[in-house]
Order: C-alpha cells, then structure tokens, then sequence
C-alpha cells in the first residue's frame, strides 16, 4: 500500500473515527486460526485447509456447546490462543496503523486481545453504546490508540454487525453507567439514526476506530453465530501512556 493511500485512509479515519480496510489481510494467515478452532470443537471431519469459518458443522457444533458449561472454557482458551498474532502483527496493517497513532510499527503496544463468539439473540453479553476508551485506558490521549476488529465470518445486520456512530470520538470521553441489565458500563442515551453507520465485513477486511468512537454491537438475528477477533493498539512513545 502506497504512502497516498494511508494518507486517504488516515483522512476518512480522522473524519468519521473509523475506516473499513477491504481485504487487506491475505486468506493464508488464517489458516492457522481457523484449524485451531476446527481443533478446539473437536471437529475431526472438517476440512483444516479450507478456510471457512462460516461452515455449518462448526456453528451447530457452536450452538450445542453454548447449552453446557464447555462454551466456557472454550472461548476463554480461545481469547490467548497464539496464532491470533500472525494477525495483530502483519505489516503492512501495523504500517497503517503506525500512521494513525503517530507510532513506530515496531513499539505499539497491543492489548485488550479477544476472539469473540456472539450467540444467537444474545442479548446478556451484549454491551450497549460505549466507547472503549472507557476501558483501555493506556492512552489518556484517544488520538494515541485505535482498536482493530477481523471478521471471521461473513458479517451482515442480521447477525449483529457492529453498530458506529459516526464523528462521535469529537464528543470526548462521555459518563459511563453500570447496565441494568448486566456488569457492563454503558453510555444512557440514544443516537440519531443518521449518524448510526453499519461495519458490514468479511474474512480479510479490517475495521480501525478510535478509541473515542461510540459504537455496540447489534443483535444477531440469524442462525449462526458472529466469528471475529481484535485488539486494542497503543503509541508506548506519547507522554500519555500508562503501561
């Protein structure tokens, strides 16, 4: 990716908070990933070198286990697995993001790592609005971290795709309340539709946001789970940092 590029990108991310990468991470360095959750569920019968995390056996097997307390303990096997850091360390995304956060590539910091799992109408689990901000709190400075999102699956709005609201991370840190409904700290207010943009993905793109940016989940209303995995990332040479 040329310099002009990330200049362009850098323009949209500093503009909406956000910005959406069209297949920037090559299939191949999901091969790993996906064979170690093929292994994980115990699925000996799919085939390890296609790489499709939208494979039917692998969601059954998904929504069987959600019943039992082995969900569990697979998603937090999942959350640390290492194979996740061919992603979180490829370059050719560390260089754009090392543009965005004003960061050598090879001093950011990378925290808050997940793999995420979003069940069928689960609305338990779900954050509302918020920003992450909120929670990483490694740069005081929002301009000095970004979180970045990998679909795994095929991500539309009836399985959940993340909700954003655009130019939000100008609104500045906002008050956080405990939900009513679970331990999670959320924004108590609403957004107008109109600012409220839709991150529809697939397997290779990447979302980058602001820390600042306030955004949720949506409700996954298919028959499927949502498959994706992220981080937070962090410029360890600003004044603001706290390690």
């Amino acid at each position: 990716m040329v310099l002009m590029d990330i200049v362009k990108l850098k323009n949209t991310y500093n503009k909406n908070g956000y910005v959406k990468l069209n297949n920037l991470i090559p299939l191949t360095k999901y091969k790993e990933l996906f064979k170690s959750l093929c292994i994980v569920l115990d699925l000996k019968e799919v085939n390890k070198n296609i790489i499709n995390f939208d494979n039917k056996k692998i969601h059954s097997e998904l929504i069987s286990l959600r019943k039992n307390n082995r969900f569990s303990d697979i998603y937090k096997i999942l959350q640390n697995i290492n194979c996740l850091n061919s992603l979180y360390s490829y370059q050719p995304l560390l260089k754009i993001i090392s543009k965005f956060i004003n960061c050598d590539k090879d001093l950011i910091m990378v925290s808050g790592r997940m793999y995420r799992l979003d069940s069928i109408n689960d609305k338990k689990f779900s954050y509302g609005w918020h920003q992450d901000s909120y929670y990483y709190k490694q740069n005081r400075n929002f301009e000095n971290g970004c979180v970045v999102l990998f679909p795994l699956t095929n991500t539309k709005k009836i399985n959940g795709a993340l909700n954003l609201v655009n130019s939000s991370f100008k609104l500045g840190h906002i008050q956080h309340k405990k939900s009513k409904s679970n331990n999670y700290y959320e924004i108590n207010r609403s957004f107008a539709k109109k600012y409220i943009d839709i991150f529809e993905g697939k397997i290779g793109d990447v979302l980058i946001m602001k820390l600042n940016t306030v955004h949720k989940s949506g409700l996954n209303l298919s028959s499927k789970f949502r498959i994706s995995c992220g981080a937070r990332f962090h410029n360890t040479l600003s004044k603001d940092f706290n390690p």
